[in-house]
C-alpha cells in the first residue's frame, strides 16, 4: 500500500497501536487537509435507537478557550455525548457561533452556556467561579485548554502574559 494509504489507515482509523509507521528521513507523512481525518459532526439523540441515555448524561464540564480550536471540537463532543458543557471564554461575541452550532447539531437538546473568562485576569477568573457556584452544579470534568503561544507582554495580574494564562490562571 502507499504511504498515503498507510498513514490514513495507522492516523485517521486508529490502525494497529502496536505498529508505528516509520518514513524516510526528511519525508514524513503525506500532508492532509486540516480536518481530513475528523468525520463530519453528525446530529445525535439520546442513542442511535433513541433508547439508551447518552454516556456524559447528568454531567457537568467547563471547556476554557472552547471558542476555537481543539476547545471548540471538545466541546462540542462533549455536548452531544450529553454533557451540560460551559463554554469558559473571554468573547461571548466570538463564542456565541459556537454555540448556536452545538444546538444545531443536537436538534436544540444540548445544555450548553457561556462563562466570561478572561485567564490574564485573577478578577476575572474569580467572578467566572463565583459564577459558577451560584448556579450550584456539581463539576465532573475541567477541561484546561484555553492557552497563548508566542504573544508578548504581562497579565493584569502582573505575569509573563503565556504564562499567566496558560498556567497560572488554570489554577488560580
Amino acid at each position: 500500500s502507499s504511504v498515503a494509504d498507510r498513514w490514513n489507515r495507522v492516523v485517521c482509523a486508529g490502525g494497529d497501536r502496536n505498529r508505528q509507521t516509520v518514513y524516510r528521513a526528511g519525508t514524513g507523512p503525506p500532508r492532509r487537509p486540516k480536518s481530513a481525518c475528523l468525520p463530519d459532526p453528525q446530529p445525535v439523540g439520546k442513542s442511535e435507537d433513541m433508547s439508551e441515555p447518552l454516556p456524559l448524561a447528568n454531567r457537568v464540564a467547563i471547556v476554557t478557550g472552547s471558542n476555537t480550536g481543539i476547545g471548540r471540537v471538545t466541546a462540542r463532543e462533549l455536548a452531544r455525548q450529553g454533557a451540560h458543557v460551559f463554554l469558559a471564554c473571554r468573547s461571548e461575541e466570538k463564542t456565541r457561533p459556537v454555540i448556536d452550532e452545538i444546538r444545531q447539531l443536537t436538534e436544540g437538546r444540548a445544555q450548553v452556556d457561556f462563562l466570561s473568562l478572561d485567564l490574564g485576569d485573577f478578577a476575572s477568573i474569580r467572578r467566572c467561579a463565583e459564577e459558577f457556584l451560584r448556579r450550584d452544579l456539581p463539576l465532573h470534568l475541567l477541561i484546561n485548554n484555553a492557552g497563548l503561544a508566542g504573544s508578548r507582554g504581562q497579565t493584569k495580574s502582573g505575569f509573563e502574559l503565556a504564562f499567566g494564562v496558560t498556567h497560572v490562571g488554570h489554577f488560580l
